[in-house]
């Protein structure tokens, strides 16, 4: 329940009723909610179960776009692996996923970030869905968003703290 399948499901079904274009939703994982799920997704849902490795990369590359409906993960690292799998994302508003989404430029963002409804992430869903230069457009710019997301960069303010705190010490 805390990855926001639910949310997931409902927008998936408004979006089908609204977009142009055919909406499919493929799951990837497993867990001890699977049959829930498999009980409350839209009738053609694609449940694949755990995927590593080749299996993984292959499922993502086979999208066009990403959704990450939680808003209790910590650190959305699936999100990461969309945005460098040139995927369009759109994700539930949450603080890890507007860290990673949003740009410190005005108006540069790496996915979209709605709010935490059906309607709104359905609404997004069929934006992408429907126009494929936009939904290319942000499958770039997450992609461009997510090669500067290296481990260096990560631990560079921290390293540039501790050297602060130890230089104060001395």
């Amino acid at each position: 329940p805390e990855k926001g399948l639910d949310l997931a499901f409902e927008a998936v079904k408004l979006a089908r009723s609204r977009a142009k274009s055919r909406v499919i939703l493929a799951v990837a994982g497993d867990g001890p909610y699977a049959n829930e799920c498999r009980s409350r997704a839209p009738f053609d849902t694609m449940f694949t179960g755990r995927l590593s490795g080749t299996a993984l990369s292959a499922f993502y590359a086979s999208a066009d776009i990403f959704l990450f409906p939680s808003r209790t993960d910590t650190f959305g690292n699936v999100l990461l692996e969309a945005m460098a799998s040139r995927l369009a994302v759109v994700a539930a508003d949450s603080p890890p996923s507007r860290e990673l989404l949003e740009w410190d430029s005005p108006g540069e963002i790496a996915g979209i970030v709605a709010s935490p409804d059906a309607a709104s992430v359905a609404s997004e869903l069929v934006r992408l869905a429907d126009d494929p230069d936009v939904r290319r457009a942000l499958a770039a710019s997450g992609y461009a968003r997510a090669a500067t997301r290296t481990w260096d960069s990560a631990h560079a303010p921290l390293l540039a703290d501790y050297a602060t705190l130890a230089a104060g010490r001395r």
